[in-house]
């Protein structure tokens, strides 16, 4: 039996699911992600990063790779608490190495 690589692991994460829908006073749709399930054991690193102005402001954007302890369930509604950020899927989630043993992700810190 094949055992996740714990050791490698050194972040603590909950995931955030995507609850429920309701809409602003715009009619805009708001969606809650007050639901948490972990925490999970994760490692997190920023592959990319770039800077430019929206609206007159600056802004970042950071793509992260995540690898997630299988037992998480994650779909690509759902957020990654990970300290004071939160992230969210830009691909769907790929059990690396095909064995089932760890799941990667690819995620980029959104504003709150």
């Amino acid at each position: 039996m094949i055992s996740h690589p714990k050791h490698l692991m050194d972040q603590s994460v909950t995931i955030g699911a995507a609850d429920s829908t309701a809409v602003d006073s715009g009619g805009s749709p708001v969606v809650d992600f007050s639901s948490t399930t972990g925490p999970f054991i994760a490692r997190i690193w920023p592959v990319s990063g770039s800077e430019n102005v929206r609206a007159g402001r600056p802004a970042s954007q950071t793509v992260y790779n995540v690898v997630i302890d299988p037992a998480a369930t994650v779909t690509a509604e759902d957020r990654i608490n990970w300290g004071s950020r939160v992230l969210k899927l830009l691909e769907p989630k790929q059990d690396a190495g095909s064995q089932g043993v760890i799941v990667k992700l690819i995620a980029e810190e959104v504003s709150i």
